[in-house]
């Protein structure tokens, strides 16, 4: 049985056992259940991939009382209840990018990382998209022609926040070194994820000072933001 199907409540319909009209009445009951929720996340879906077929063009990307709509929707948690639909990935990234653009291209979150470190790198991004954080990457912002070092520059600009991902890797990459001392010549605030050990005589001052999120050793275990 796939596992979508395993871990949602069914509805019977078990020749000579259950009732038929009684379970219709279930199934009637259910499919009126949350309706607008199920609505929107039909309607952010296809606008969604309507964005990833275009390229991801900004022409394709939500705004104004749409914007803010989906926005909302994507807040939205089942507490109480199981959730009708979760949202993909897409709808997440589709939503903060909307977002974004929204705000002149300014984020939240800047990513630094070593690429090694890329997987783990995808999952926090993928999280905090989630939780209808905006976020900047070198796989995502960098725009069509756009010189590499100029882009990495504009995203620490218009972040909010510097999130760097420790690890050997990334404590001793050049590139990395860089993208620290520029955030640090612009004040950004410093929010430091622990991936992997590291020796802290590698450490660039400014990250050597921060209290750091432990996340060693966690990463199969941590998943993506996609349920309730």
């Amino acid at each position: 049985m796939h596992p979508t199907i395993g871990k949602i409540n069914w509805v019977y319909f078990r020749e000579g056992i259950d009732n038929f009209h009684q379970s219709l009445t279930g199934l009637i009951t259910l499919l009126k259940n949350n309706p607008d929720y199920v609505e929107k996340h039909t309607r952010f879906l296809v606008k969604a991939l309507e964005w990833e077929r275009n390229q991801k063009q900004t022409r394709y990307l939500l705004t104004g009382e749409e914007k803010q709509q989906a926005e909302a929707w994507l807040k939205i948690r089942f507490q109480d209840e199981q959730a009708p639909c979760s949202p993909t990935d897409l709808h997440c990234e589709y939503i903060t990018e909307s977002i974004k653009n929204s705000n002149n291209l300014m984020t939240q979150v800047f990513l630094s990382y070593a690429d090694e470190d890329r997987t783990m790198m995808e999952k926090i991004r993928c999280s905090l998209r989630r939780e209808t954080i905006t976020v900047w990457t070198n796989t995502t912002d960098i725009q069509t022609g756009e010189a590499f070092l100029s882009a990495i520059s504009r995203g620490i600009k218009a972040c909010d926040n510097f999130l760097f991902i420790l690890s050997p890797r990334s404590v001793n990459s050049p590139y990395c070194k860089d993208e620290v001392e520029y955030a640090t010549s612009l004040n950004k605030r410093f929010v430091t994820l622990l991936h992997r050990q590291v020796d802290t005589n590698d450490l660039h001052p400014e990250l050597a000072k921060m209290q750091w999120i432990d996340f060693n050793g966690n990463e199969r275990d941590f998943n993506c933001f996609t349920g309730s």
